[in-house]
């Protein structure tokens, strides 16, 4: 156990620069450390948080997309507000994760105020590169709906002209009377290129949204 105190102080002073070592030594002896596999979450929608995390290894990610890396705090927010969870946080890979109860933060707040408030300023760091991620996925998606909405303007437009002329001729096939086999055959002909230019144009489209649906599935769960 020594051993790992002794790793849990080496870790924790690359994380709170300026303080003492033995304010770090008083949060490591609170650390329990979890493994977690990967898929498997840390917390689920709802739950009380319990204590607060630090990340040791690993990456993890939640519904928003944010990934949290080495280093990085989990549930400062929920548990210093009393609230549930409404985001829940996933491993995406075998993760370590250094875990403090909270039945031992209080007296921490107590004994290591100046550490306590270092941790606050770093999860609050966090939140904002995290609300800064968000707005980016956002932004990126805005811009994917924009793009799909252009594209399916293109190819409504673009059917119209094939659909057009299938109806046109088929129009005088069935209305005009015609029956001279030439003008019959040249008319079915280019019903069946038209048909065949309105099909390409669909499997396009198909193409198109398979592609998209990849890579929103992608931002949603990257």
């Amino acid at each position: 156990m020594q051993g790992n105190i002794s790793n849990y102080v080496s870790f924790l002073k690359v994380i709170f620069h300026g303080i003492d070592h033995s304010s770090i030594e008083i949060l490591a002896n609170q650390i329990k450390k979890i493994e977690l596999p990967g898929g498997y979450p840390v917390i689920k929608y709802g739950e009380k948080p319990g204590g607060f995390f630090i990340v040791l290894s690993g990456l993890l990610t939640d519904s928003t997309g944010y990934e949290y890396s080495q280093g990085s705090w989990l549930l400062i927010d929920e548990l210093l507000s009393g609230n549930s969870v409404n985001n829940e946080i996933i491993s995406l890979q075998t993760s370590t994760l250094l875990f403090v109860e909270e039945k031992n933060i209080n007296s921490l707040i107590s004994s290591e105020p100046t550490l306590f408030k270092s941790i606050v300023i770093s999860n609050s760091r966090q939140q904002i590169l995290r609300v800064e991620k968000i707005q980016e996925n956002t932004r990126e998606f805005i811009e994917q709906i924009k793009s799909k909405d252009k594209f399916f303007n293109i190819i409504a437009h673009d059917l119209k002209s094939p659909y057009a002329t299938v109806i046109g001729f088929a129009d005088l096939l069935v209305n005009a009377g015609i029956d001279d086999p030439e003008k019959i055959h040249t008319f079915s002909n280019l019903i069946l290129k038209s048909a065949r230019n309105a099909m390409d144009l669909l499997d396009n489209l198909l193409l198109w949204t398979r592609i998209k649906n990849s890579a929103v599935n992608y931002f949603i769960t990257s």
